[in-house]
């Protein structure tokens, strides 16, 4: 109760909430923490810090969520009283004459919502605009789980980013669910909301320089490999077509120091060399190539090294290591033909200053 009591006296009207808007607040906020205490009284006995803390984590989205609920009611209340709304498409006045009812997941938990709905037989096309009005995502996670859920994605499978979804956040995100918002991700984004702005390289590459003289060095790193896919089914219980590999390819920008990298962009995508190029010359319009030095490092593919040089025309061409260690013993076999001896000391002796001298080759 006294922690309602000292946000009731934090909030203070902003434009649009009334005094009996607050007053709802505060009215939610007793009687789901009362309720809240009634349930936990039984609950905490034999618990140690840690379960206490996981305990008031779940529990407490009651408490949050019902704050919340009043919150984006008063935040949207004129678009929940509105009996008309314009058609976006033709501009006709519509009427609605019930109000419809969804739910939504958060992370304060489970919100329900009811809201008026307009439709226009005309342009078929219906809304909602309390769920304009606030924001609200027409899938049912919302997008502040959506965001850390993204950020998993990127880095570990789908299911295993479920898992960590529910232990980090404490709210249900499914393997399918994980899979539908990759897709959906993917649909939406294009180079320009990948990459940074060149105003975030030149601050990144600022950053690193650290007040010195010399021009920090940028290396602009590209491959390509095949991948097994397979198209996508009708329905999530359908068969899916033949697979087929499909080359990805993509580039790696990033600084280099004398202890560490600091990456500065990167873009991967299962594309042909077209599209790879016109990625690859978007990129190098957000590089400040006249600050820096530009070191081009990739294998012997005719296609990658056609795309840097047009791309990054003052690059310094670097056959990456593995690539080029890889070939050391055909060397020896041209230079000492039939002398196996004279061949393995060559290898040995050429490995080790290409392993010493590599890293400041650029």
């Amino acid at each position: 109760m006294g922690a309602v009591c000292m946000l009731s006296k934090a909030i203070s009207p902003i434009k649009g909430i009334q005094q009996s808007d607050l007053e709802r607040w505060r009215q939610a906020g007793y009687a789901a923490v009362n309720k809240l205490v009634v349930e936990l009284k039984d609950q905490i006995e034999g618990k140690d810090v840690e379960e206490i803390s996981n305990l008031l984590r779940e529990e407490g989205k009651k408490l949050t969520a019902a704050l919340f609920e009043q919150m984006i009611n008063s935040l949207g209340k004129e678009e929940l009283q509105a009996k008309t709304h314009p058609c976006p498409e033709c501009n006709k006045t519509l009427r609605s004459s019930s109000n419809m009812r969804r739910t939504i997941d958060t992370q304060h938990g489970r919100i329900a919502l009811q809201r008026p709905y307009f439709y226009c037989k005309p342009c078929h096309r219906g809304s909602y605009p309390f769920d304009e009005k606030l924001g609200i995502a027409p899938t049912y996670k919302q997008y502040d789980l959506q965001k850390p859920a993204a950020k998993l994605l990127a880095e570990v499978p789908f299911e295993r980013a479920s898992q960590l979804f529910k232990e980090l956040t404490g709210n249900e995100m499914s393997d399918h669910a994980m899979h539908d918002l990759a897709d959906n991700l993917s649909e939406a984004s294009d180079i320009i909301r990948v990459l940074p702005s060149r105003k975030m390289v030149e601050a990144t590459i600022e950053k690193n320089s650290n007040g010195k003289v010399w021009r920090p060095i940028v290396v602009v790193s590209a491959d390509g490999a095949h991948l097994p896919t397979r198209p996508e089914a009708a329905k999530r219980s359908g068969k899916r077509g033949p697979g087929e590999w499909r080359e990805a390819k993509g580039f790696r920008i990033y600084l280099v120091g004398q202890e560490r990298i600091t990456q500065i962009m990167s873009w991967h995508e299962i594309a042909d060399e077209k599209e790879f190029g016109e990625a690859l010359q978007f990129a190098a319009t957000l590089i400040p190539v006249d600050r820096v030095r530009i070191a081009l490092v990739a294998d012997g593919a005719p296609w990658i090294w056609n795309h840097l040089k047009k791309s990054f025309p003052t690059g310094k061409e670097i056959l990456d290591y593995y690539h080029c260690s890889e070939h050391i013993h055909k060397v020896a076999e041209i230079q000492y033909a039939g002398d196996d001896n004279q061949q393995v000391l060559w290898n040995l002796s050429s490995e080790f200053q290409l392993a010493n001298c590599f890293p400041k080759a650029i």
